[in-house]
C-alpha cells in the first residue's frame, strides 16, 4: 500500500495554558508540558489531500500516546471530542462501557 506523502508542514504558535493528555494503557493523564505550537502537515494521498495536526511541546515532537489537550479553562479534548473536564470523559468511557466510577 502506497504511504501518504507530506507536501507541506507549517508550525503556528499555540495559545498558552494548553496541555497534552497522554493515555497509558486505561488510564488518561494530563501532564504538566504545555503546548507551545502546533504542527500541521498536508499530506497527498491517492490524489486527495488531508491535515494532521500533532502537538509540539519543549520536548519536542509529538508522542504515540498522547490523545488529546487539555485547555487551561479544565475543558479537555479528546477524540473530536470536548468534555467538561478530564473526570468528565472518564466517566462518559465508563457510562459507555457499562461500568461505574
Amino acid at each position: 500500500m502506497k504511504e501518504s506523502k507530506a507536501i507541506q508542514i507549517d508550525i503556528i504558535p499555540a495559545q498558552p495554558g494548553i496541555r497534552i493528555i497522554y493515555q497509558y494503557d486505561e488510564e488518561y493523564v494530563v501532564e504538566n508540558e504545555p503546548v507551545i505550537a502546533w504542527r500541521i502537515e498536508t499530506h497527498e494521498w491517492r490524489d486527495k489531500n488531508f491535515t494532521i495536526t500533532y502537538p509540539v511541546t519543549t520536548e519536542g515532537g509529538n508522542c504515540d500516546n498522547a490523545v488529546g489537550v487539555a485547555f487551561s479553562d479544565g475543558t479537555v479534548e479528546i477524540d473530536d471530542e470536548t468534555h467538561a473536564s478530564i473526570e468528565d470523559f472518564m466517566a462518559s468511557r465508563l457510562d459507555c462501557r457499562g461500568g461505574t466510577l
